[in-house]
């Protein structure tokens, strides 16, 4: 739960920072994947931002770096979005490594998008460090982060300070 609710508000604001700055952004894309699923990537679809946050809020609740559960662990990735402009509208999807612009694109785009790209590895790297499958395969529901502290304290200590940035 804690990886679902920072990878999703880390595109959310970068999608705020463009929606403030170039134009009103919609249909918005976002791929799930999960350490406890063998079904790949499930794909979101948001009409707008507010659609979003509600998800975010509904589905990764706010909480506290003591009371962050790790089951189950998801990461969600930004994979597309339109933009719509004064003189046009823009599209933009991702390819897996950056993302491909239908449109002029001014160069606050290109910058957030870099910069939500990094961010966004970052997390990913994470992510795949904070592995618990093998510990608590056979849990279901809640599992607090503290049951698997003694396993994954490096990581998880990353995963604070990235929740308390990102939260």
């Amino acid at each position: 739960m804690i990886t679902d609710r920072i990878t999703l508000n880390l595109a959310l604001i970068y999608l705020n920072i463009i929606d403030s700055n170039i134009g009103s952004v919609s249909n918005i894309k976002v791929s799930s994947r999960s350490h406890y699923s063998n079904s790949g990537k499930n794909i979101n679809s948001f009409g707008s931002l507010n659609d979003l946050r509600n998800y975010i809020n509904s589905e990764a609740p706010l909480s506290t770096p003591m009371r962050m559960q790790c089951h189950p662990l998801s990461i969600y990735e930004l994979k597309g979005f339109k933009i719509k402009g004064e003189k046009q509208n823009i599209t933009i999807t991702s390819n897996g490594s950056s993302f491909d612009v239908r449109g002029d694109i001014s160069s606050i785009i290109t910058t957030k998008l870099n910069e939500y790209s990094s961010k966004f590895s970052n997390v990913k790297r994470v992510f795949t460090e904070l592995d618990p499958t093998k510990y608590i395969s056979s849990q279901g529901g809640y599992v607090d982060c503290m049951y698997i502290q003694m396993y994954f304290g490096d990581a998880l200590e990353e995963v604070k300070k990235l929740y308390i940035k990102y939260k």
